[in-house]
């Protein structure tokens, strides 16, 4: 449940770190035990430095209060709300309100928590060591001084302020930790919510960079891909080539290529019509595809012509291949009861280093159609 008016006093989350929401709730504690504190002893006829020092502490602490609150200060006003409470009105109250068996050794409990959750790092230690100090050094003195402690004018004035002592620090203790919960509760929901919140674009961003990556691919599938076989384009496998050319000439590699040409497709068009020899060309592609290794690379050069690159391979080799592939397209079955078949030339790069590649196979492949077709010729 949300209480505006609370929540105008303690200061807005967003505005206010836990711990400076935190100390606004000792201070208004704070400001309640001075004031109440002083009415009491008064009423209880306590003697006016009971009144005069928690009077002039609630007046300190509202002045703290406003330079934390709307200043939006946290270390000065801490520093000295511990140093008043710690050093100057709890131990002086402690010798002017009936010491050990008063009700100030209540709130002292209460002030070491104060002291602990306020204050961190070396600071802390020293604050509550000093506290500690100041206690045993109030507890001795008692003990071997008695006299100095101003004590009761009667035992109901000694368990009224007893009562009135132990109620406050109780309530106020109870306030400051629900308070504190609370507010830890709120701040962890709202961390829970902005890493949730975090993880969704997390996750979307992820999401949109598959998507970017999978469009990438296909952009780059379709910049690579002849759309008709399938096989890799003309700008693909020639890139390919020149690097394999200057791998070879580098003596890193053995590479052999191979200009393969459709024979007689042109009557195959005219006699069945394009779609006829698209559906042709689609499936001699397909063919010399399955027909080589894995490592082998293959594309459309142009109409009906494939450039195949085969690394790491020696011409015997590589025109083995290549007489491979031509048996399988020559004994295939053609819908069109036209039987086709190939002619390729073949060569190894490392052999025609004084030469273009490219142009040594296609004068091969021309050769292998003067040869009247059908046959692998190798340099």
């Amino acid at each position: 449940m949300k209480f505006p008016f609370i929540d105008a006093m303690l200061g807005d989350s967003s505005d206010f770190s836990l711990h400076h929401r935190v100390f606004h709730v000792v201070l208004l504690i704070g400001i309640g035990m001075s004031f109440s504190g002083a009415f009491m002893n008064h009423v209880l006829e306590l003697g006016w430095a009971t009144v005069v020092i928690p009077f002039g502490c609630g007046v300190v602490t509202v002045a703290m209060y406003a330079v934390s609150r709307i200043g939006r200060k946290y270390d000065f006003p801490v520093l000295v709300i511990s140093f008043m409470l710690s050093l100057v009105f709890f131990p002086t109250m402690w010798v002017i309100n009936g010491g050990f068996l008063g009700s100030i050794p209540f709130y002292f409990i209460f002030n070491a928590g104060l002291l602990a959750v306020l204050l961190h790092g070396r600071l802390r230690i020293v604050m509550l060591a000093t506290f500690f100090l100041v206690t045993a050094g109030l507890i001795l003195a008692e003990y071997h001084m008695p006299h100095l402690i101003i004590g009761y004018e009667s035992p109901t004035a000694m368990y009224i302020d007893l009562s009135f002592g132990l109620g406050v620090a109780l309530v106020s203790t109870a306030l400051l930790l629900s308070v504190f919960i609370d507010s830890y509760l709120s701040e962890r929901q709202r961390a829970d919510a902005l890493v949730d919140e975090l993880r969704a674009k997390n996750e979307e961003i992820a999401q949109k960079n598959r998507h970017l990556i999978t469009e990438k691919d296909t952009l780059q599938a379709i910049a690579t891909t002849d759309p008709l076989t399938g096989l890799h384009n003309r700008h693909y496998i020639t890139d390919v080539l020149n690097d394999s050319v200057r791998s070879a000439i580098a003596g890193d590699r053995m590479v052999t290529i191979a200009m393969v040409d459709v024979d007689r497709f042109k009557s195959l068009n005219d006699t069945h019509g394009h779609l006829a020899g698209d559906s042709a060309l689609y499936r001699i592609a397909q063919m010399i595809q399955e027909n080589l290794r894995q490592k082998d690379l293959v594309g459309r050069y142009g109409g009906d012509e494939f450039l195949i690159i085969l690394p790491d391979t020696k011409l015997r080799e590589g025109w083995e291949i290549l007489e491979r592939v031509r048996k399988k397209i020559e004994t295939a079955l053609w819908p069109e009861g036209t039987p086709l078949t190939i002619s390729a030339g073949v060569t190894e790069i490392s052999l025609v280093t004084d030469s273009d590649p490219l142009e040594v196979a296609d004068s091969l492949l021309y050769e292998a159609k003067r040869a009247n077709r059908n046959c692998i010729v190798r340099a």
